[in-house]
C-alpha cells in the first residue's frame, strides 16, 4: 500500500493566515482554497473561523465569509446530506495528477491529507495532518469524454460517456455525492474545455475520516521554531526518500525539508510508511469506540 502525504486546504499562495488550530480543538478543521466562481461557498463549512481569514485577490486582503466561493475538495465529511450512501471523494488534474500516476498510484493506496495550521497548543505554524481516505474505485477520462472505473481488481472497464446525459443521470443515481464533487461537475457541464487530465478518486466504503487533534498528526519538527516545512516523522525514521514532483525530497532518520511548490503530493511505497500510517487511523478507531 502507497502512502500519498497531500497538501490540501489554505496555503501561502491564496492566503494570509494558516488555519487556526485552537488548544481546545478536537476535530481537526479543514478549510478550502477560495475559487472564484465556484459552486460552493464557505458558508457549507460552518467553520467559525472562517471569519477571521483572509485571502488575497487581484492582490487584496478580502475576508473570508460564508458568500465567498471555494474549491471544496476532498469532500471527507457529508456536507450535503448523503447519509449512509456518502463516500469520501477527492479530485486531482495536470502535473499533480501526472505525477500520481507516474508512481502507480492506484485502488488500495491511502491518501493522507495535510494542510498549513497555526497551532495554539504550540505557538507556532505547522503542517498537520487533518483526514484520511483509502482508495476504493477510480474514475478516469480520456480526450473523447469516455469514463473509465478502476475497482479493487484494478480492471479498468468504460462505463459511459460524460457527454452522455443519461449516462451522468444514471451513475450520479448510484453515487449521488457526485452531484456536489467539483470536478465531475465541472467536467459533466463542459468536458472539452475543462478537461485538464482529471482524476476522481472514490472512497472504500468507511475508508475515510477526519482526525482529532494530537501531537503525532504533527509533521513539522517540533525543534523547529520558525519554518513549518522542515519536517520529523516519527516512525519514519527508516525511509530514505519520498518521490516528488520534479525535486527529490529526502527523510533521513525522519527529517526532511520540503521544497516550495514541489509538494501537493508526496507518494512513501515502503512497508514503514503503511504501518505509520495505519497507527494513526488505528488510533483514531480506538479513540471513537472508547467514547
Amino acid at each position: 500500500m502507497k502512502v500519498i502525504l497531500s497538501k490540501k486546504g489554505l496555503d501561502s499562495g491564496c492566503s494570509n493566515w494558516p488555519i487556526f488550530l485552537k488548544n481546545n480543538t478536537k476535530e481537526m478543521p479543514f478549510i478550502p482554497i477560495p475559487e472564484m466562481n465556484g459552486m460552493h461557498t464557505y458558508g457549507v463549512l460552518n467553520v467559525a473561523s472562517c471569519e477571521k481569514l483572509y485571502f488575497h485577490k487581484s492582490h487584496n486582503a478580502i475576508l473570508v465569509d460564508e458568500n465567498v466561493t471555494c474549491h471544496l475538495d476532498p469532500q471527507l465529511e457529508d456536507y450535503f446530506g448523503y447519509g449512509r450512501n456518502f463516500r469520501a471523494t477527492f479530485g486531482q488534474s495536470g502535473r499533480a495528477q501526472s505525477h500520481l500516476n507516474n508512481c502507480g498510484v492506484g485502488v488500495g493506496d491511502l491518501f493522507l491529507f495535510y494542510g498549513w495550521y497555526y497551532n495554539e497548543n504550540t505557538k507556532k505554524d505547522e503542517n498537520i495532518i487533518f483526514g484520511y481516505m483509502k482508495i476504493g474505485i477510480i474514475l478516469g477520462f480520456d480526450l473523447n469524454g469516455n469514463v473509465f472505473e478502476i475497482t479493487k481488481q484494478n480492471q479498468v472497464e468504460k462505463i459511459g460517456n460524460i457527454n452522455k446525459k443519461d449516462f451522468v443521470q444514471e451513475y450520479e443515481n448510484k453515487y449521488k455525492f457526485l452531484t456536489n464533487q467539483p470536478h465531475w461537475v465541472r467536467l459533466k457541464d463542459d468536458f472539452k474545455t475543462n478537461y485538464k487530465n482529471d482524476v476522481i478518486y472514490i472512497a472504500e466504503n468507511g475508508g475515510f475520516g477526519i482526525f482529532n487533534y494530537k501531537e503525532s498528526l504533527i509533521l513539522t519538527d517540533k525543534e523547529e521554531k520558525n519554518c513549518k516545512t522542515e519536517w520529523f516523522i516519527d516512525g519514519l525514521e527508516n525511509i530514505t526518500e519520498l518521490h516528488p514532483m520534479r525535486r527529490k525530497v529526502a527523510l533521513k532518520e525522519g527529517r526532511g525539508r520540503l521544497v516550495k511548490g514541489y509538494c501537493q503530493e508526496l507518494v512513501i511505497d515502503c512497508v514503514d510508511a503503511e504501518k505509520w500510517a495505519e497507527g494513526l487511523i488505528l488510533a483514531k478507531e480506538n479513540n471513537c469506540k472508547n467514547k
